[in-house]
This record gives C-alpha cells, structure tokens and sequence, in this order.
C-alpha cells in the first residue's frame, strides 16, 4: 500500500452510496483546516512567507499570506472549487500548491502535491503529505503517492468532494432550514443599552485611544458618544434602537458591532468588531460580552469571517465590549410603545397635578412667608426702636464736658529703633481733637511728670463714640513716626471720678475699617501683644463742673496773689524803716547826725501813710469788680479775663515802686 493511501483517511459510506458507487461527476470540492509546517527556509534574510495554492484545472482559489513563518495554521479559512469532469479531460487530480511571497521579483514555489478527489466523495478527508519538487503533473502525481521527505515541509488540510445532486439536496435541505429560521427572524427592533468597552488596544502614538462604538444594520447604524483618552469606559445613559427588517437584511441575521479610535486628522481607525446574533435576545435582554476580532477588509464575507472569529471568542488582545441587547417583534415594540406613551401621559398627568398642588402649596407658603416678614418686619422695627432708645438712654448719659488726663506713664514699650530703644510719645484723641505728650528720649519706660491735659468731649461731634483713643508712637525724626500701639477706653465709667487706666498696648492695622471696634475687642481681651503699656489717670466732668473748678482755680490764684503782694509791702516798709533808723544813727563828719535828704519828715510819712492806704483802697474795689465780671462772662471769654485778672493780680500785689523816694 502506498503513503498516499495510508494518510488518505475514508469511510466505507464514501465508497458506496445504496447501490451505487463513486465515480467523477460533476461537484464541489471544499478545503478547510489548512496550515504548513516545517517550511524551507526561502528568504536570504528572515524565513519564509507562505501562503497556499488550491489549483482544479484552471479554476484556483488561495489563502492569505503569513508572515517570517515556518508553521502556520491558516484559522478559519475555507474555499470550493467546482470539478467539471468535461474540462478535466480525465484529471482526477486538485495540485496544492506551497508559496514563498516575495515583495521584490516573482514569488517562488517552496513544493506541491498532486492529490486524487475521488477518495473525498462524500467524505471529509485529512490530507497530510510532504511537499514534493514540482517538475511536471506526472511527475509529481508519482513523487506524491511515494511521499518521501524531500525537507520541503508539509501541508495539511481537510477535503470533500460533494456531488452536484447531493450539493443540490443539501441547497435544498438548506434552503428549508434557512427558511425555517428566517421565518424566526421577524420584522422588529434591536435595543442596546448599559454599553461598556474594556482593556480597549493603545491606537494613539501620545496618549491612549478615544473609543467609539458603532451598531450597523446594513446601512443603518448608530453610534456612541466618543470618549477621550481611556482604555476602559462606560457609556452611561446611552440606549440606542436600530429596526430589524427581513427584506432589507436578506437573510442577514446579525447585528455588527464595531469600535473605533476617532482621529481628527485623518481617518478614524477601527480597533476590533464582532456580529452578533439577534435571534437569543427575542423577547429578552440578554448580556453580551465579547472579545474585539481584527476586521478584515479583503475578506469577501467579512460578516461571516467576523461571526466565525466570534464564535471562537479569541482574546486577540484587541479589548472587549460589553452591552445588553433585546430584540423584540415590531407588534412587542408598538405594544410596548403604547405603554411607554400611556404612562409617559400618566406620568405627565401626574406631573402636572403634583405642580398643581406645589403652585397651591407655594402660594400658601408665600402667603405665610410674606406675613411672616410682615411680622418679622414689625419685630425688627420694635428691636430698633428699642436699641434706639436704648442707644439714646445710653447717650444721654455722655453729656458735653472734659476728659483731663494726667500722671502719664508707659512701661516695656517694644523696641523700635534699629539703633537705640524707642522715643516714645502718647498721643489722646476725640476725632479730629488730640493732645500729645512730650517725646522721651531713647526709652522703653518713661514718666511724663507734671503733664496733664484736657480734651472738650462734645456729643454732636463725636456722632455715638464714647471712648477716647490712646496712641503711642516712635518719633523718628528722618521718617514717619511709627505707632507702636493703641488703646480705646470708654470714658463713662470716669464720670465725675478719677480712673486708673493700665493696659496693654494692641496693634492697630490701618486697613480695618472699623479700626476702633477691633482695638476695642482687643481691649477687651487685654492680651499682651508684646508692644508695652500705656498707664494714666482720667477723669470725665461735665462742662458745669468744669467752669467750676476753672472759677475756683482762679479764685485761689487770686488770693494767693493778693497775700504774696502784702507779704511784699510789709518786707518793703520793714526794709524803708531799717534803712532809716540807720541813718538816723550814724554822725556826720562835724559830729552832728546825718540826715538823709530823700527821706521824708513828719510831713512826708503822714504823705506816704495816705498813699498806702488808697492803694488798699483800689486793690479792694479792682478784686470786687473782678468777682462780678467773671461770673457774667462763662466760657473762652470768661478764661480770657481770668488770665487778665492774673496779670493784674500780680501787678497789683508787686511792691510799690511810687514811694516818693523812688525806692
């Protein structure tokens, strides 16, 4: 027995079929599971690049081309060529050929093998044989049936050789079958919903990919959103219907799902697809989740060829995609939408009362809000008018006077001077009206003694502030003076009483726009800021007690100078009478007492005794005038005549220089 026959696999149907037996008619041979191995290396550089030659007289059919291969399964590829015993003349022979794809010349033939039909009829064979050298069809019928290793490599495949009245039963058969399930295959929509891609194939140079997914009936689709820059996403809230109509399909019974890269450049690159069959999802949802196949633009049924790698569901590292799909009879989905529009009416209904009783309800409330306004309106306006009055029992207590501060003192002042300690001065202010002390040299403690001072407080001009402001600043005497801090001290707690004041100094920023309020809340606190203390005494009196004690100071300074001006003209009358007693005792140079002749006799005493009492005389009358005129002149004219009366004090009560003598 040959090494054909040994690798030529039939059954004993393939031989004889009832009565009759096979012989070479006209019919159909089919070549699937194709693939080499052990290929001639063909190429200088690299190894070969096969593909494989089915040759029937001059009828051929060829697979695809691998690449830099020695072994190759050629997956899912399949082919016919039609056996016509007429234009044979006789050849009983198909020639399978082994190529070496070659870009640059022509391609060169690795082997071939000549192979019989007959033992095929009706029977799927698996042909295994060496390729032999081809010469001749004679040749290599007989280098085949020897099948010696000519280090050529194999081919392998599968072969039928189907009769043409068997091909028509089974074109029948299939015809009723197809039939049969086309008829399952009704009129209807395909909805896709809960779309999702997975570990989708880097298709950017910079960057990921930006994935769309397309579903085609024919020509019709509908497509995703595009999603920018990700390997994996999920298209949330897209649902998308396409219509399923068997006329236009032509016995198409797939759904094709396709998903891309968009490029904006130039064309948007397809990564993967798969076709998926609509006929499980009638009726129901049914979740599909399949790897991305590489789609093929020669293949003549791509659909077919797409549906066969799906089938297979190779990861070919190409993603996946996952969506849930219905497929519902055209009757289901106008049913179907009849219910949709029935409730989407109820549901619109039901809007509209739900907004109905929300207007009922919002006017209702509007009504109880404005009324609560109303009356949160009459409640601030009592609140206010409270704190009016409040505010005006609160200012009536701060009535117009003088705010006298005196026994000055800072202590631990910071040091500001680069060069030194600080120089510092305390500055009182009311608004536009300050005092200021004296500036201490190179100190950070210091007692402003004998300095006192006095600041009109006037209610119409300070508008509702009660506190008086304390400001310590650094003199510099190149720049600016720098503050180094402030206080503000409410004055009413020293109404008609002296205070002792001692508090921390706190930083006044000069961008707070209430600047009094924040020192005040500082105050309050009286942290140490580290910037030192201000200390005095302050004393708060109305303007009546004021003029008062202004009127009593002059009294005193009056009277003081009233008893210094006789203490004067008794030391003067001493010193007249001294002088002359002495006189009066000394001799001359003829022994005879020495008169002095500026002083006066009997005559001139009793002359100088009348001056001295109508000097008593005006003084009395200058003091009374004085007493009346001051009590009908209050304020600046009143303290203006004060200080003239003083003048004249003093004038009056010097010692008198009218003394006849000149003394």
């Amino acid at each position: 027995m040959s090494d054909q026959t040994e690798n030529v696999q039939q059954s004993d149907s393939a031989l004889s079929e009832g009565d009759k037996k096979p012989s070479y008619v006209n019919g159909i041979l089919k070549f699937s599971k194709i693939s080499v191995h052990g290929l001639k290396k063909m190429d200088t550089f690299g190894k070969s690049d096969p593909y494989v030659v089915f040759v029937l007289g001059d009828e051929k059919k060829q697979t695809t081309t691998a690449n830099k291969t020695y072994d190759y399964d050629y997956v899912n590829e399949e082919y016919e060529l039609v056996y016509n015993p007429l234009k044979m003349q006789g050849k009983k022979e198909v020639e399978v050929e082994v190529y070496d794809y070659d870009k640059v010349g022509d391609n060169e033939i690795i082997g071939a093998i000549s192979v019989d039909i007959l033992p095929s009829y009706n029977n799927e064979t698996q042909i295994e044989l060496f390729l032999q050298p081809k010469e001749n069809s004679q040749s290599l019928i007989e280098l085949t049936s020897q099948n010696k290793d000519q280090k050529l490599g194999k081919v392998i495949f599968s072969m039928i050789y189907i009769p043409e009245l068997d091909i028509l039963k089974q074109q029948e058969e299939e015809r009723i079958r197809k039939e049969a399930i086309d008829a399952q295959y009704v009129k209807g929509y395909v909805t896709v919903s809960d779309i999702h891609v997975r570990e989708i194939k880097k298709m950017d140079i910079m960057g990921k990919s930006d994935p769309f997914v397309k579903f085609i009936f024919k020509d019709q689709s509908q497509q995703t959103t595009v999603a920018k820059n990700v390997l994996d996403y999920d298209y949330v809230n897209e649902q998308f219907e396409l219509l399923y109509d068997p006329a236009v399909m032509q016995g198409k019974h797939e759904i094709e799902v396709e998903v891309y890269d968009q490029d904006s450049l130039s064309n948007n690159d397809i990564i993967g697809a798969v076709s998926v069959d609509i006929l499980p999802s009638l009726n129901k949802q049914q979740q599909i989740e399949l790897f991305l196949q590489p789609k093929q633009e020669q293949k003549e049924d791509l659909t077919q060829f797409v549906v066969d790698l799906v089938q297979s569901n190779i990861d070919q590292k190409l993603g996946t995609v996952i969506f849930k799909m219905e497929y519902i009879t055209e009757q289901d989905w106008i049913k179907k939408k009849e219910e949709e529009e029935l409730l989407r009416k109820q549901e619109e209904e039901e809007i509209a009362r739900q907004r109905e009783l929300e207007e009922k309800q919002r006017l209702e409330d509007e009504q109880r809000r404005l009324q609560e306004i109303e009356k949160a309106i009459d409640e601030q306006k009592r609140i206010e008018e409270e704190k009016r009055k409040q505010q005006e029992a609160l200012d009536a207590q701060y009535i117009k006077g003088y705010v006298i501060v005196n026994d000055i003192h800072v202590r631990g002042l910071k040091k500001m001077d680069f060069i030194g300690k600080s120089d510092p001065f305390v500055k009182f202010i009311f608004r536009d009206q300050s005092q200021q002390t004296s500036v201490a040299d190179n100190a950070i403690d210091y007692d402003y003694l004998n300095e006192s001072y006095e600041l009109l407080y006037d209610p119409s001009v300070m508008r509702g502030k009660h506190e008086i402001e304390v400001e310590v600043y650094d003199q510099d005497s190149i720049t600016q003076n720098d503050i180094i801090g402030a206080i503000s001290v409410d004055i009413l707690p020293s109404l008609n009483k002296e205070t002792q004041i001692d508090l921390f100094l706190q930083p006044k920023k000069e961008q707070k726009e209430d600047l009094t309020d924040q020192v005040i809340d500082l105050i309050q606190q009286n942290d140490d800021q580290q910037l030192g203390k201000v200390i005095f005494k302050m004393e708060y009196i109305t303007e009546e007690e004021w003029i008062k004690r202004k009127d009593a100071a002059n009294e005193s300074a009056k009277e003081k100078g009233f008893e210094e001006g006789q203490e004067q003209d008794q030391e003067q009358q001493r010193k007249l009478r001294s002088r002359k007693a002495k006189n009066q005792s000394e001799p001359g140079e003829d022994g005879e007492q020495k008169v002095d002749e500026n002083q006066p006799g009997e005559d001139g005493q009793e002359k100088e005794q009348e001056i001295g009492e109508d000097q008593e005389q005006d003084q009395a009358g200058q003091l009374k005038r004085r007493k009346a005129k001051n009590q009908n002149q209050p304020g600046e004219d009143q303290e203006q005549e004060k200080e003239q009366n003083a003048v004249d004090d003093f004038q009056d009560y010097s010692p008198s220089l009218n003394t006849p003598n000149g003394s």
